[in-house]
């Protein structure tokens, strides 16, 4: 009776044990599928917060980065177009002024070379009317001079020839009456017709005398007056020669400045070309740049994404081994017991921690590396506004 008891005591106990178990094991697995339910619907709450974060600030990024590619194109058009506007009005204020100051140029040397030859031309008609009229008055005191020693010769021997005559009268009157008083006084009428026409003489000779020294002072006063109208000619020479070596000095002077001014115009293009050349290398280091940094984008998308694959995987491992641990604590229920119950229960919780650790470590991570992406993507994007900035005060330099 006592062993019979003792099997019926032993069998409602296992029966007993067995539905502890059995229950135990029922709820153990409800709480293990709500669990896992709970914590594959945070993951993916999480996954889907996690991608519509990183969407949002993919496409704040790509606007971000649209905005400062069209802002910057439009900031550079702006600038080349002002630069080219700048460049053209002074290249058109330098063709202007060139044009100006050629014709200003033209103008005067034309004047110059107007007024030089009317003055040249009065000069040498002034200098032809001075020699002319002191040709013409030396001319007509000759013909003066020589009419006047005409006349007074003719004067002279007409009055010698009459007093021949009359003396000759007188001595044919005289003739027959006396013979030695006509020889005396022939004698004597000889002699004072020698005399007087020696006197006659001297004075014709002292009034030739004097009329070639007249004659003489007056080619040398010719002579003189020639001498100084050469001189005064030769001076007129110099003065026309000094203003032409003037002229000449002022045009060679021009040429220089016209050759400046064409150097500096030319040093005004090269220092174009190399500011646009400078320019060019800029936007293709921009371009560059660009690029690079849309290839570390693109790097660091596929670093996250990387990363989101590896939390997948971590957080599918995870519920591997919890569903591997479960299996097997509820294989060890089914053996073991209420104690062993216990400590499935606390590798459950273990477990369950573990996966929250993991996953913790995962978002934080993730979040961790979408952060120092942000930075340093925001880091470039400084850089490069202050690269635009140097370029653009650079520009400005170079367009002033």
């Amino acid at each position: 009776a006592g062993a019979v008891t003792l099997e019926k005591t032993l069998t409602d106990k296992t029966d007993a044990l067995t539905n502890v178990v059995a229950e135990s094991a029922v709820t153990l697995d409800k709480t293990l599928d709500d669990r896992t339910a709970a914590l594959t619907n945070a993951v993916a709450e999480g996954a889907v917060t996690l991608e519509k974060t990183l969407t949002d600030r993919t496409e704040a990024l790509t606007g971000v980065i649209a905005q400062g590619a069209v802002a910057f194109e439009t900031t550079l058009q702006e600038r080349t177009d002002a630069l080219a506007a700048t460049i053209e009005e002074q290249a058109s204020g330098v063709d202007k002024t060139l044009a100006d100051r050629s014709a200003q140029f033209t103008s005067a040397v034309n004047q110059g070379a107007i007024a030089l030859d009317r003055t040249m031309a009065e000069r040498a008609d002034a200098f032809t009317r001075a020699l002319l009229e002191k040709a013409q008055g030396l001319e007509t005191a000759i013909t003066q001079q020589t009419e006047a020693l005409d006349k007074t010769m003719g004067e002279r021997a007409q009055l010698v020839i009459t007093a021949l005559a009359e003396r000759l009268k007188d001595i044919d009157s005289a003739f027959g009456q006396r013979t030695a008083e006509t020889d005396t006084m022939l004698g004597e009428h000889t002699r004072l017709i020698g005399e007087a026409f020696g006197q006659q003489t001297a004075q014709l000779n002292e009034v030739l005398a004097n009329n070639s020294q007249v004659m003489q002072q007056t080619a040398e006063q010719v002579g003189i007056q020639s001498k100084e109208a050469v001189d005064i000619l030769t001076n007129q020479t110099g003065n026309l020669r000094e203003v032409s070596k003037g002229l000449l000095e002022q045009i060679h002077g021009l040429t220089e400045r016209f050759e400046s001014q064409g150097e500096a115009i030319l040093t005004a293009a090269k220092a174009l070309d190399s500011s646009n050349a400078k320019i060019d290398s800029i936007l293709e280091g921009r371009h560059q740049a660009i690029i690079s940094l849309l290839h570390t984008v693109n790097t660091k998308a596929q670093e996250l994404d990387g990363m989101m694959n590896n939390y997948s995987g971590i957080v599918d491992n995870a519920l591997s081994q919890a569903e591997a641990r479960a299996k097997q604590v509820t294989t060890a229920l089914g053996r073991d017991t209420a104690g062993q119950a216990q400590q499935a229960l606390a590798q459950i919780e273990k477990l369950r921690e573990e996966a929250q650790a993991h996953t913790a470590r995962a978002v934080n991570d993730l979040k961790g590396s979408f952060e120092t992406v942000i930075t340093q993507i925001g880091k470039q994007l400084e850089q490069m506004r202050g690269q635009f900035d140097n370029t653009s005060r650079g520009m400005r330099e170079a367009a002033r």
